[in-house]
């Protein structure tokens, strides 16, 4: 269409422009890396597009069972018109499981829905230890490795168990760490067989002692916690001590 302006005789073409399609992308990161339960839905102003293509991830506004990566559709507008639009998607973060002991029993805290499990003591995988809760019945260092329903793995903290066997000093027989590697403050757990006054040590990798707490404790379960963030990096002794006797494991401060 031309259109002739008056006066100077000049001549003009107007030309009809496409308007620009201007999407918006609604997005569900996958829970991991290995994770395909991600998803795009886009959506637009104005008239809907004749088509809009993922490439081998589908075609139309909503695509699923994704994984991690970038993903480019190709959208054909209403009038016939060719764009991209671009999405990227990146995988969740998964909080690690959090366990913790009840007398020997070790489970998950809050509980959690997995499908695998898998316990390990001092490193190691314990042979046919693959429910949801394990009875600790010797002492080190106990973790679990759980795969959800996604196939994301992950590792909870560790828990120092030592189970007393030391004849001569029957007060404690249970103590319990964690976490162990520590940063800042750990919590603790003893059971105690009587009522006593009792010293909680930390020691250093000298034998230096580093920080203390006295308390007089009932026969039972004794829980609580202590600030180590004070403290450098290496390895120290939490010991428990009493005036019949004492009994120690190692912890590690980060």
């Amino acid at each position: 269409m031309y259109v002739a302006y008056l006066g100077d005789g000049t001549i003009a073409r107007v030309v009809e422009t496409q308007e620009e399609f201007i999407a918006e992308a609604a997005t569900t990161n996958p829970a991991c890396e290995v994770a395909t339960n991600g998803q795009i839905d886009l959506t637009w102003v104005g008239e809907a597009p004749q088509s809009i293509d993922w490439g081998s991830a589908g075609t139309g506004p909503s695509i699923n069972n994704l994984g991690p990566g970038e993903y480019i559709g190709e959208v054909t507008t209403s009038a016939g018109c060719v764009t991209k639009v671009w999405v990227e998607l990146e995988a969740d973060t998964l909080a690690d499981p959090v366990i913790e002991a009840t007398g020997e029993m070790l489970e998950i805290s809050g509980g959690g829905t997995f499908t695998t499990y898998q316990w390990y003591l001092d490193g190691e995988a314990i042979m046919d230890a693959t429910a949801s809760s394990y009875s600790a019945d010797e002492s080190g260092d106990y973790y679990v490795v759980v795969v959800d329903e996604n196939g994301c793995e992950t590792t909870s903290n560790t828990l120092t168990i030592v189970i007393n066997d030391v004849a001569d000093f029957a007060l404690v027989d249970r103590i319990v760490l964690g976490p162990n590697p520590v940063k800042d403050i750990f919590s603790f757990e003893l059971q105690l067989t009587a009522s006593s006054h009792i010293w909680l040590d930390i020691l250093d990798s000298t034998g230096s002692l580093v920080q203390t707490r006295e308390m007089d404790a009932t026969a039972g379960v004794i829980q609580g916690t202590m600030n180590v963030s004070n403290l450098p990096s290496g390895y120290f002794a939490f010991r428990v001590r009493s005036d019949e006797g004492q009994l120690s494991t190692m912890m590690v401060k980060i």
